[in-house]
């Protein structure tokens, strides 16, 4: 056995973490600019084959082993795979479109998505789509390529897909996910399939029309504010980063989402080693994220915090349960089949079936796209809805005002993270999902 000091590597890991997250923000923003950045040069040696293999060495008992190998695993693969990742949000982000319709210029796939989602008239959001659709290519390529060499870095550290690294049992979260989409399909035929397109689904989704004077200014200070005088952000720095763009309620969910899932990152208490106190997989904190974003569907929750009367709160909560409808759906999706590992029609047809609207096979990983921590997502939504069941249960409707639920939160994350899920973790989650959502749409 290789040796080193579990110590020292923990703190350089958690620099190493922190060098990464910023550094994959930075690709989000500029992908030119960050692909040559040396984001790993004063950490290398954790983010390398040889400390996966090391740390691998640690007997099966070791408390430190499987959080090492994660975090190690991690690192080694966004080093390694640093040029593709950058290739292919490069791709994204590159000016190479050329339309006529609706407005002619140069765009890149990232700027058509921003048009298609911002859009209002129905016409207009057609042609962006299509626009897309016909320059997509180069995009959706880069992203294919980087996807395949992801997993092929992985099968050289000597873990392929990742699955053994995982904190809860893949095969178990993909049989909810089945079951997820079976038991929501009825109502995605009913509340998606009469948009009759993509452009018209996507115009549903981001939830602009709905009744209601919502809050302007600073999403971040209306997402933090409610929260910011309670036990749950005691001791708590957050790191939110760039809120989204306000277009709809949808917005707004994804702002709760964002707060909930950076809380989560920053709950885990400072006395603890970082990878025992930090999953690798950041499952906590997209559990947190959806506990949260699940806010929005509580007519009293929108009545305080935003101030709409009773019956734009229930209209607003339901739409809103949409958005997440259609979100989980997605992510159930992604939780059973990698779409840019499949054939573009293959892509197509399964997202039809999950969408019940048509849209182009030339979208498929580039709109929606194909994020590769989506079955993760899909695991925290899943824990959430048992997390909010319980606090309504123990605190009442309203447990978001309550410090007693706040400090039960803070004082439950501030623990170490459970390194693996029971087996059981996802029984009957898709059927709890399934009823809540009925409850909130219906």
């Amino acid at each position: 056995m290789r040796e080193f000091d579990i110590l020292i590597v923990d703190r350089d890991i958690r620099r190493a973490a922190a060098e990464e997250r910023a550094w994959r923000r930075r690709l989000r923003v500029d992908a030119a600019a960050a692909a040559g950045e040396p984001w790993f040069e004063t950490v290398r040696h954790v983010t390398t084959r040889t400390m996966f293999e090391s740390v691998s060495e640690l007997p099966l008992g070791d408390p430190f082993r499987e959080p090492l190998r994660r975090w190690v695993h991690r690192l080694a693969l966004a080093r390694i795979a640093q040029r593709v990742l950058a290739r292919a949000a490069t791709a994204r982000q590159e000016r190479t479109i050329e339309l006529n319709v609706p407005t002619a210029g140069s765009y890149s796939a990232r700027d058509l998505v921003h048009r298609i989602l911002a859009e209002r008239e129905l016409g207009r959001r057609r042609s962006w789509v299509e626009g897309l659709a016909a320059g997509s290519g180069p995009a959706v390529s880069a992203a294919r390529h980087a996807r395949e060499a992801e997993r092929e870095i992985g099968a050289r550290l000597g873990a392929a897909d990742g699955s053994t690294l995982l904190p809860y049992d893949p095969a178990a979260l993909r049989e909810a996910a089945a079951d997820l989409l079976a038991k929501t399909d009825s109502m995605a035929r009913s509340f998606f399939g009469p948009e009759d397109d993509w452009a018209g689904l996507l115009g549903k989704m981001v939830a602009r029309d709905v009744p209601g004077v919502w809050p302007g200014g600073s999403l971040l200070r209306w997402t933090v504010e409610p929260f910011r005088a309670t036990p749950l952000l005691e001791g708590v720095t957050l790191d939110l980063g760039p809120m989204p763009t306000t277009l709809g309620v949808s917005s707004f969910l994804r702002a709760l989402a964002r707060f909930g899932a950076a809380y989560g990152r920053a709950a885990p208490a400072t006395g603890s080693t970082f990878v025992h106190a930090h999953d690798a997989s950041e499952l906590g904190a997209l559990r947190r994220g959806s506990l949260f974003a699940g806010l929005l569907t509580l007519p009293a929750f929108l009545r305080r915090r935003v101030g709409l009367s009773p019956e734009s709160a229930r209209g607003a909560a339901r739409q809103a349960g949409l958005v997440l409808l259609f979100g989980a759906r997605l992510d159930a999706l992604r939780a059973l089949v990698d779409l840019l590992l499949v054939s573009e029609s293959e892509g197509q047809d399964r997202l039809q079936e999950v969408c019940k609207v048509s849209l182009p096979s030339s979208l498929v990983g580039v709109m929606p796209c194909a994020p590769a921590r989506a079955p993760h997502a899909l695991a925290g939504a899943f824990l959430a809805a048992s997390d909010a069941e319980m606090l309504r249960e123990r605190f009442d409707e309203d447990w978001y005002r309550s410090p007693h639920a706040l400090r039960h939160l803070r004082e439950s994350d501030a623990a170490p993270y459970a390194m693996q899920l029971p087996k059981d973790s996802f029984a009957g989650a898709a059927a709890r999902l399934a009823t809540w959502f009925e409850g909130v749409v219906g």
